[in-house]
């Protein structure tokens, strides 16, 4: 999608858990941070944070926007 909107080529890279801890730690991110960082992504690769749920609607006060449109207003040429 990113790749589309921005007319270059995106490549999508999903290294294991230690690979990606193991890289953040040589870019410069304390190893408890990365760590956390990765437990993040993992609850996400696991769906703990799908929801149906309208609190950031609320909180917000609007609509929320869909991720092609916010890509696309961000990203877009």
């Amino acid at each position: 999608m990113v790749s589309a909107i921005t007319g270059y080529e995106v490549k999508y890279l999903n290294p294991d858990l230690n690979t990606y801890i193991d890289g953040l730690v040589k870019a410069g991110v304390p190893k408890e941070i990365a760590s956390f960082l990765g437990g993040f992504g993992t609850a996400i690769a696991n769906g703990e944070f799908d929801t149906r749920r309208s609190d950031l609607s609320k909180l917000l006060g609007r609509k929320l926007m869909e991720l092609k449109e916010f890509l696309t207003i961000t990203y877009g040429k």
